[in-house]
């Protein structure tokens, strides 16, 4: 997780933000930070993550996805793709994940040995189904079907 400081200026904010975060952290909601302690930082950071076209790049053929669920579901979504990938496409298979924590967002990107261009239905199947019980949150609309658009996939 990385976080922007831009609003924790003043000592009082940057003190109930650093308790804040030690509390998650005590109750593994993430496992570790980094926190953007000025400008140069903060671009660093999103240089970062705006680079993610590297695993792409780095690896034949991959699925990207953008999705919105509960934050406090986001493990166990994760797991259950990143265990689904496994199962359907082999133990190599991997799941890079990575997203925004605050608005319940996550950016997830797949790769497989395996993966041709004709399994995209089924990649889909494995990011979307375990989505369902949050369909109906307009809030994420936006990422529940990602670029391939939100009425792709009705629930039943």
């Amino acid at each position: 997780m990385y976080w922007q400081r831009a609003w924790v200026r003043t000592r009082r904010r940057r003190v109930r933000f650093e308790a804040a975060l030690a509390r998650a952290q005590e109750q593994e909601l993430f496992e570790d930070a980094v926190v953007a302690g000025s400008a140069t930082q903060r671009e660093a950071l999103w240089r970062i993550r705006d680079d993610s076209e590297q695993i792409e790049k780095q690896h034949a053929l991959t699925f990207g996805f953008d999705v919105s669920l509960p934050i406090g579901e986001m493990a166990a979504y994760v797991g259950q793709v990143t265990g689904a990938m496994a199962d359907r496409f082999g133990a190599d298979s991997r799941c890079w994940v990575y997203g925004h924590v605050a608005d319940g967002n996550l950016h997830v990107n797949v790769w497989a040995p395996a993966l041709r261009p004709s399994d995209r239905r089924t990649v889909e199947e494995i990011i979307y189904q375990p989505l369902r019980p949050w369909w109906l949150d307009l809030r994420g609309a936006r990422h529940w079907a990602g670029k391939e658009g939100v009425f792709k996939f009705h629930p039943h």
